[in-house]
């Protein structure tokens, strides 16, 4: 059983991240996880989204390039020690090779930003609050 996914070229460059989100949210599709690849460049967006087809859609009307492709997803809501590296080890065993793989988002995201100090401000102004390591600790 396989997950379409959503891959799209960017320029590495501020807004651009921005602008692909509203044009997903536009669609009226939903983000439900995403990673980003980048260079100094340019970045590749993976996806995957609830409304695939609206957001490719859209996404391909506004001018982005975007190719589709299927990832499996795996349910590991049973949070105990060595579940992903139970399947990871399965995977590997019989010869497959994991060629990248990124958590869905539920509510968290880690952003990695050029001014942390700056980004957490605003961050805080909106307000979304944040978690510290502490808080990841006790999850």
């Amino acid at each position: 059983m396989a997950v379409r996914q959503l891959s799209v070229f960017m320029e590495n460059k501020a807004g651009r991240l921005a602008d692909i989100c509203e044009v997903i949210a536009n669609a009226g599709a939903n983000i439900r996880g995403f990673v980003i690849s980048d260079t100094a460049q340019f970045g590749i967006v993976r996806f995957v989204l609830s409304g695939t087809d609206a957001a490719a859609a859209a996404l391909r009307s506004a001018d982005f390039t975007v190719t589709e492709s299927e990832v499996l997803v795996l349910d590991l809501s049973e949070d105990r020690p060595g579940g992903l590296a139970a399947v990871l080890k399965e995977v590997s065993d019989a010869g497959v090779n994991v060629e990248y793989a990124y958590s869905l988002v539920e509510h968290f995201l880690s952003l990695s930003v050029t001014d942390i100090d700056s980004a957490a401000k605003l961050v805080q102004d909106i307000p979304i609050p944040l978690l510290a390591q502490a808080d990841i600790d006790a999850l």
